[in-house]
């Protein structure tokens, strides 16, 4: 708390900013992903981060990574798409969101 208020005493402006689109993030994730980036997992995305920019950001690159750590096992295309959630949802659960 301490800090919070230390820091809003620094910040001259604040601007919330609204969520981000599906488009918005489907552009996102297909930087990132490339042609790996499906539309369910693009859509499982969006409603794990709501479409918030900074969630967004810290998530990508632990998705990118866990993707290629495990690019064997997702080779196997018939459980590609669980796979895939197990990985968004265990880089999500990092988030602090509150």
């Amino acid at each position: 708390q301490d800090v919070r208020t230390q820091l809003s005493s620094r910040v001259a402006m604040h601007y919330p900013l609204k969520e981000l689109s599906i488009e918005e993030v489907k552009t996102i994730v297909v930087r990132v992903l490339g042609d790996k980036a499906t539309s369910s997992m693009i859509a499982h995305i969006y409603d794990t981060t709501g479409g918030n920019h900074r969630h967004l950001d810290m998530i990508m690159p632990r998705i990118s990574q866990a993707m290629e750590i495990n690019a064997d096992k997702l080779a196997e295309d018939d459980k590609f798409d669980e796979r895939v959630t197990k990985i968004i949802d265990r880089a999500a659960s990092r988030l602090m969101v509150g």
